[in-house]
């Protein structure tokens, strides 16, 4: 079954398609400006996000999520 195409915004572009994201920030606040729409964007619309965190890094991640509007414990729950 072919996966369906949707409208998805990243770093101020539309995208016409499913899509993974890989990007290169300069700082940190910079990675959060783009990064936590396309996740909370991805977890509104039911998508799955996986995303690989240097362990020392995880708890502001997970702080910044939250922060952002995403249930961070709900979403570890349903995968």
């Amino acid at each position: 079954m072919p996966e369906s195409k949707r409208t998805v915004q990243l770093a101020r572009s539309t995208l016409q398609s499913s899509c993974h994201a890989c990007a290169f920030f300069h700082t940190r606040d910079e990675e959060y400006q783009v990064l936590l729409p396309f996740v909370r964007d991805g977890l509104d619309t039911g998508d799955r996000n996986f995303q690989i965190v240097d362990k020392g890094h995880l708890p502001e991640r997970l702080t910044r999520l939250e922060q952002s509007g995403v249930d961070t414990a709900a979403a570890e729950r349903t995968g």
